[in-house]
């Protein structure tokens, strides 16, 4: 009876060990995960701009969210740097952009190393102060030492319009003494997550 009780002891721990490891979340890894995104001036001229002030976490139950910091925005010019808080994303009153996203946490944790699943997800948007449903297709690989490397596989093409972004478009091109500045603006991300 004895031998009985010690055999359910350790299945049960067993099973809780495993429903752990199932049901981890994972944290942004904020140093190795970036948003890219581009802009076109002058009909020709291309620019590849970076927001590195990114946060987030994948919870045990699927939910994801990443926070941006948009005054982290990169454009390799200083002064252009500050016109875009300033002016374009109006970081005095909208600070922060977020996504959230759903996923399947269970095929997520079951990913070895070096394995590859490839989804096309719904990415609930907020920027400036506008929400917006957008699906992305991103491709997840799973790595050593329990991370996820996730990478926006096909550029997701945001109109400023649809943000209420046109007048800061505007003001930049203004300031800049520029005929144009494209109002579609191609965006990807590569991310990383780490097992919490």
């Amino acid at each position: 009876m004895n031998i009985l009780r010690i055999l359910w002891v350790l299945t049960l721990f067993s099973l809780l060990g495993l429903s752990s490891s199932v049901m981890a979340g994972y944290t942004l890894n904020e140093d190795s995960s970036q948003i890219i995104f581009f802009s076109v001036k002058k009909n020709t001229v291309g620019e590849v701009h970076t927001l590195n002030g990114l946060s987030g976490s994948i919870e045990d139950n699927g939910q994801v969210r990443i926070t941006i910091s948009l005054d982290s925005v990169e454009t390799r010019v200083s002064v252009r740097n500050e016109r875009l808080k300033a002016l374009f994303f109006e970081t005095s009153k909208f600070p922060l952009a977020t996504a959230e996203i759903v996923v399947d946490i269970v095929k997520i944790n079951t990913l070895t190393e070096g394995e590859i699943m490839n989804q096309v997800l719904s990415v609930n948007v907020d920027l400036h102060g506008v929400r917006a449903e957008i699906p992305v297709r991103v491709q997840v690989i799973g790595l050593r030492g329990n991370k996820l490397s996730v990478t926006v596989t096909e550029p997701v093409l945001l109109d400023v319009k649809d943000f209420d972004l046109l007048d800061g478009l505007i003001a930049l091109k203004t300031i800049a003494k520029l005929p144009s500045i494209s109002s579609s603006v191609p965006v990807t991300a590569q991310l990383l997550f780490v097992a919490q």
